[in-house]
């Protein structure tokens, strides 16, 4: 009899209370039988377990006896089934066995007679297409009541008259020849098209930046899931290849997709694909294959509405690429267009830098061994997701292999031989590191979430049973076994520049402790860096002849703080190439240290000695991580550049581990002090006294022509003094002003007409001026350095300002300069400058030239200044225009 409708509360449904629902015999009795009642079936037509046949179900080769608890017959022929479960399974761990079973039941009929299976635990009820495993209906308790949407649509779906049927008027959509486009965007594309994903979440979910892009991350992932699941079918993929659009029936991860679950479920996307995608990984975990990305109970976070604009703004981009590497580079390529800048700026390494790293690295993939690679501070995973690529590529490209050979090695790769290490957990880079290592095709298994300095890697008292099983495997994996502790073959990475140990924090000093550098040279050192300890440890995990490529400040290889740093990689390593980089390769990672790469081999004996080394100051690397809005010819050429010069770098390199000489060969008596690149390869004005001969210039030394002065001044506290600033462009210009008592400078100075000054710090940048008239008393600090043509010397400033500002002189400073970040120009190093020196008349004829130009310059600020006066009659510039104007200006 069906069962009367009623007005429900909220623990109760049409067909019983929440309470009734305790196990699987409550569920069939209270909510199965009362439903099927409510559809209509008469109890012929109601087949139950005791009367069903048992048939064998399974995944793979495992095979089970099975039967499910109702059939439901109409005119003699099966036409869905249900199994019930009790409250506290998961109905969705048992779907495989509805569609094995409702298969096994549909071969023994010509027409396939069983439609559907459903499974519910009375609490979420789920309906199947018979040979799916993802539902078309999802209701919850709730939800079975009439008048309520979804159950309406299962009535509808599921009603007994149209099961006798044989579903001739269920409505459902047949196939139709309804197309969806999908096609491989083009870099550039895909930036602009995560930049507006991250926007949308951001500005939609009123989340901070960095939650906006983790939450945009799983939404990716299970783009990049169903773009999988599309490559893993040949003829879907062929039908990519070819440009031509594939049945729209074949693509879940749409809007049209999402319009059809909504009918059923509410938030699909998170419910239906978000969830398998997490158990598929969670099934992995628990077998041991993988690392954690996703916990258990995680959800998208996102709202429906925003998650389907996500989905509008990607369905038509297949990610997951024809080319295997593309899914990564995308990934990539999403955290480049949306972070950079932001919360997870500091954690990118350029990508032309990592691929020149990795080029060098070389990592070996072939029959006889395959390398293992570490990065100890692994990031977000660019030199692990790089070596992978380009070992998987050495393994294709091996015709020799065979199929099985070929898929050991690639196991082997994925799962044995790369290993990543952080100790970031917000944001949780190992995680992220994970993500792309597996949207690069595998890999990720051997990714942990520790402390790389750690000697022996220990868990601490907060964390989970999982991490702490996680830390536990990365101790036992490098300490080893019978067969001794593990060691690496390759490193790749590029430490964090800033952070440091201190003894007086307890849980450094214990890392601190197991630290040759600490006491080395005899000094017994409080605190150290960590890239420099990132080194000691390399060289303790590395085998006999390993390399280690890692990205260094220039501050280690040239700072007098750190001469022991230096003593230290002299002793323990050769040292084969040192590659300076550009000093803006690091600016969009917030970066404004200089550096370099070092290339060092730990030796294979006592014997070995240091050689002759490789040394190349770059231009372009890392200059091609451009902003998301860059334009795309800049940026095209920007990577351009880049690469041409990796191919550059790379084939010199190479000809120097072959034993080539080239300009780039360093001899190895250099190696004494001073390892940065500029020291190494310094650049002298020397180089063009010939050309300033044949021009008629003889040579000067600016100590024999100019004299550092100091006309030191006092201050009245009470008194405003303006201080002397200098722009790049070489003008004194009146910079911040202060009371005489606010000053803290213990001297001061003035300087004179025809004074050339000198920034210390910004000299480089071309911070000199000749002092103007009509600037008495603006001070001079001791960061400028004041020099004043001799008495006995005819020379004219204006032309020796314009030498002193020159690409030689300004380059022959840096290659001198001790400073890594500020390169301090002072007298110690001006005094000894080479300059070209022509004739007094020709030197007098080019400054005229300069005075001409500031005189023309100033008639031009007077004309302004005199026609902003005529305008005075018409009161534009009164006291109460400025007022409004002050009050109400927009912001800068």
């Amino acid at each position: 009899m069906a069962a009367k409708s009623r007005t429900v509360k909220p623990s109760s449904n049409k067909f019983c209370r929440s309470e009734d629902l305790s196990n699987e015999a409550s569920v069939e009795s209270f909510f199965v039988l009362r439903l099927l009642a409510d559809l209509g079936y008469k109890d012929a037509e109601i087949k139950t377990k005791q009367a069903i046949d048992e048939l064998k179900v399974g995944k793979g080769r495992q095979k089970k006896p099975y039967k499910p608890d109702y059939v439901l017959l109409c005119k003699g022929k099966p036409r869905w089934v249900i199994d019930a479960k009790s409250p506290g399974e998961n109905v969705d761990d048992y779907a495989y066995q509805g569609a094995s079973y409702s298969l096994l039941v549909n071969q023994k009929y010509e027409d396939n007679p069983v439609r559907y299976f459903m499974l519910t635990n009375g609490f979420l009820t789920r309906v199947y297409l018979w040979d799916k495993e993802q539902p078309v209906l999802s209701l919850r308790f709730s939800d079975h009541v009439d008048g309520n949407t979804k159950y309406e649509s299962l009535r509808g779906l599921l009603r007994a008259e149209v099961a006798r049927s044989g579903w001739a008027d269920t409505g459902e959509r047949r196939p139709t020849t309804e197309v969806h486009r999908i096609a491989r965007p083009g870099m550039e594309e895909v930036k602009k098209t995560f930049y507006r994903c991250h926007k949308i979440i951001w500005k939609a979910e009123k989340v901070s930046p960095q939650a906006a892009f983790l939450r945009f991350a799983r939404i990716l992932f299970v783009k990049l899931w169903e773009d999988r699941k599309l490559r893993d079918n040949a003829e879907h993929l062929e039908t990519i290849g070819r440009g031509e659009p594939l049945p729209a029936e074949a693509v879940r991860f749409s809007t049209r997709w999402i319009e059809q679950q909504e009918v059923h479920e509410g938030h699909p996307v998170d419910r239906i694909l978000f969830r398998q995608l997490v158990e598929s990984l969670e099934a992995e975990i628990q077998e041991r294959r993988r690392k954690r990305i996703f916990d258990t109970d995680t959800r998208l976070q996102v709202s429906p509405g925003t998650v389907k604009r996500v989905v509008k703004e990607l369905e038509h981009q297949y990610l997951f690429g024809i080319d295997e590497d593309l899914n990564g580079r995308m990934f990539e390529a999403f955290l480049v267009a949306t972070m950079r800048g932001q919360e997870l700026g500091q954690y990118f390494t350029p990508r032309s830098v990592v691929k020149l790293m990795a080029r060098l690295g070389r990592p070996i993939a072939s029959r006889e061994r395959v390398e293992r690679v570490l990065d100890g501070c692994c990031g977000t995973g660019g030199f692990l997701i790089e070596v992978l690529s380009e070992m998987r590529r050495q393994v294709y490209e091996n015709g020799s292999l065979t199929k099985s050979e070929r898929a050991s090695m690639l196991d082997e790769i994925a799962n044995e031989a790369i290993f990543g290490i952080d100790a970031g957990q917000d944001p949780p880079l190992t995680k992220i590191a994970r993500v792309n290592m597996y949207l690069h095709g595998d890999g990720g298994s051997r990714v942990y979430l520790a402390d790389g300095l750690q000697t022996s890697p220990t868990p601490s008292g907060t964390d989970d049973a999982e991490l702490r099983q996680e830390v536990n495997e990365l101790r036992g994996a490098l300490e080893g076994g019978k067969d001794g502790p593990l060691y690496f073959d390759l490193v790749l990475t590029n430490p964090p520049f800033s952070m440091d140990y201190s003894v007086n924090v307890p849980e450094e000093r214990e890392v601190l402790k197991d630290y040759e550098l600490r006491t080395w040279g005899g000094k017994n050192r409080t605190s150290l860096r960590s890239a420099i300890m990132f080194i000691e440890r390399y060289y303790d995990l590395l085998k006999p002849g390993g390399r280690l490529f890692t990205v260094i400040d220039d501050s280690v290889l040239g700072g007098k703080k750190n001469a022991f740093v230096r003593d230290f990689i002299r002793s323990k390593f050769i040292i084969n190439g040192i590659i300076s980089l550009h000093g803006d390769a690091f600016q969009r990672a917030g970066a404004r240290t200089k550096t370099s790469i070092l290339c060092l081999t730990k030796p294979r004996s006592s014997s070995d000695e240091q050689t002759d080394v490789f040394v190349y100051e770059s231009r372009y690397i890392g200059l091609d991580d451009v902003t998301a809005r860059t334009p795309p010819s800049v940026a095209d050429k920007a990577r351009q550049n880049a690469l041409a010069e990796i191919n550059e770098i790379a084939s010199a390199y190479g000809d120097f581990l072959d034993g080539k000489k080239g300009t780039w060969l360093v001899d190895a008596d250099m190696l004494s002090d001073r390892l940065d690149a500029k020291h190494l390869r310094p650049w002298s004005v020397d180089e063009l006294e010939k050309a300033w001969s044949k021009a008629g210039a003889g040579t000067g030394v600016l100590s024999d022509l100019l004299d550092l002065v100091w006309e030191e001044t006092t201050v009245q506290p009470d008194e405003q003094y303006t201080f002397l600033r200098i722009s790049y462009e070489g003008f004194a210009e009146r910079g911040d002003e202060r009371l005489g008592r606010e000053i803290s400078y213990n001297k001061i100075a003035l300087a004179r007409p025809n004074d050339i000054v000198v920034s210390n710090i910004s000299a480089v940048y071309r911070a000199i001026c000749v002092y103007p008239k009509g600037m008495d008393g603006v001070l001079i600090t001791p960061e400028f350095t004041v020099l004043r043509i001799k008495p006995d010397v005819k020379a004219d400033p204006m032309y020796l300002w314009s030498v002193l500002r020159s690409s030689a002189v300004i380059a022959e400073w840096l290659s001198a300069a001790t400073g890594v970040g500020r390169h301090r120009v002072g007298w110690d190093l001006l005094k000894d400058q080479k300059i070209p020196l022509l004739d007094y008349a020709t030197q007098k004829e080019i400054g005229d030239l300069y005075r001409n130009a500031d005189r023309l310059e100033e008639e031009s600020v007077d004309n302004r200044k005199k026609a902003a006066a005529a305008l005075k009659t018409l009161d534009l510039d009164c006291e109460v225009a400025r007022d409004r104007l002050d009050r109400a200006k927009p912001p800068r």
